[in-house]
């Protein structure tokens, strides 16, 4: 069954009228890219720290790639199989946190992020391979 049969989103609407927002916290809710609205992410312009970790990802939404001054991106122990190629898009980003993840490879624009200091790729299936795709 859909998960908007079952529940719904447990993002409210009125998080996505935080323009000015610089951190966001949403650890442990169950949360996945279906409740994420790809158009209202964009809207956080000032978002400068991301944390979606213990949630039920199991791929990154694009819209996260798009938040422009976004430093930190956690989103440990969810169930990320692949990360996206063009994630070196990503040019403010310092940190990156996918540990715990179903990770097999990183892709090699993860490598080149111009700006990235942190990468956390620990307790995954990870075998030290990369791949552009």
């Amino acid at each position: 069954m859909p998960r908007s049969m079952v529940s719904p989103s447990p993002l409210p609407p009125a998080l996505w009228n935080l323009p000015h927002l610089h951190e966001l916290l949403l650890l442990d809710n169950q949360i996945s890219e279906e409740d994420i609205d790809d158009k209202l992410v964009a809207t956080f312009t000032s978002l400068l720290v991301l944390d979606l970790s213990r949630n039920s990802f199991s791929e990154i939404p694009k819209s996260f790639l798009e938040i422009p001054r976004l430093e930190t991106l956690h989103l440990l122990r969810n169930k990320i199989e692949k990360v996206p190629s063009d994630m070196g898009r990503m040019k403010c980003l310092k940190v990156l946190g996918l540990s715990g993840n179903q990770l097999k490879e990183v892709p090699l624009p993860v490598c080149d992020l111009p700006c990235l200091e942190v990468l956390y790729l620990n307790y995954n299936l990870y075998n030290g391979n990369t791949t552009t795709n």
